[in-house]
């Protein structure tokens, strides 16, 4: 049940360390680098280190899909020319476009991307996040995932009776924050600008999952407000406290993480008794 969470995004802090979500290489070194770990074998990197991801969802060779919101939470990588491969790497780089009007990297036509949860080289958090993101191996060709076998992930999970639907967590930095009935932190999306509706669906869902809960929906002891169940753009439900649609981030892999916090300046934790259009602590 609980992994359908894939591993992704980053927190307040480590987010801005993306910038403008793109990076150039660093002259010194070749265009793309490999690492390896012992889970997922050989992979391709940026020239400091950092993983690069394919995006399943690209089915034409040399087409990035990746653009808006898929963009903000998975970065293209545009580097400069010339594009140089290390020694006992073969294939062929390229520069393709990607929706937003910039270029991303392609390796052997496979647009590559960052994952912005990813916040020091090696890491590989974004590995498997929605069942269409992966690394990259050496050699390896459009189409075809050469890449160690993932965990099956199921989907969003109900709460479970034998507790409220929405509890409270809290860390020193950020205080108090709502979370699921097993301790998984929700988010606020603050491009949901009319009360009671949510506005993440597609790509944006992939990363911000919706917290569907079974009724009746409950809250803590000591917790003041409303809990409903408003419809995303898929057509799925999601509960919402006080008119404020809740998510999941696809980066928090264990309850009371919270690195979904400040993700693009529109994603944060939610305080009890928050209204809708109130902005959080760390927000404002």
């Amino acid at each position: 049940m609980k992994r359908w969470l894939a591993m992704i995004v980053a927190a307040l802090l480590t987010v801005t360390a993306f910038g403008s979500h793109t990076f150039a290489q660093d002259d010194a070194a070749t265009t793309v680098g490999v690492a390896e770990s012992a889970d997922l074998g050989q992979f391709l990197t940026d020239s400091e280190g950092r993983t690069l991801y394919l995006f399943t969802r690209d089915t034409e060779p040399g087409v990035s899909t990746c653009g808006g919101d898929c963009a903000t939470n998975w970065p293209p990588y545009t580097p400069a020319e010339p594009l140089t491969l290390p020694d006992g790497v073969e294939g062929a780089l390229t520069l393709v476009d990607t929706p937003d009007g910039v270029q991303t990297l392609a390796y052997n036509d496979i647009p590559l991307y960052y994952f912005a949860g990813d916040t020091e080289p090696g890491q590989t958090n974004g590995q498997g996040v929605g069942e269409v993101w992966y690394v990259v191996a050496p050699g390896e060709q459009f189409g075809a995932r050469a890449m160690a076998e993932v965990e099956e992930m199921g989907s969003p999970v109900a709460s479970p009776m034998a507790a409220t639907t929405v509890m409270v967590g809290s860390t020193p930095e950020l205080g108090e924050f709502l979370t699921d009935s097993e301790g998984r932190t929700l988010y606020i999306f603050t491009n949901d600008v009319e009360e009671g509706v949510s506005t993440c669906g597609g790509d944006c869902a992939v990363n911000w999952p919706a917290y569907t809960a079974t009724e009746p929906l409950t809250l803590p002891e000591g917790v003041e407000g409303e809990l409903t169940l408003v419809d995303t753009p898929d057509g799925v439900q999601t509960v919402a406290y006080n008119g404020i649609p809740l998510y999941y981030f696809a980066g928090d892999t264990e309850p009371g993480q919270t690195n979904g916090q400040g993700v693009g300046d529109v994603w944060w934790v939610v305080a009890p008794g928050q209204q809708f259009g109130e902005a959080t602590a760390a927000a404002s």
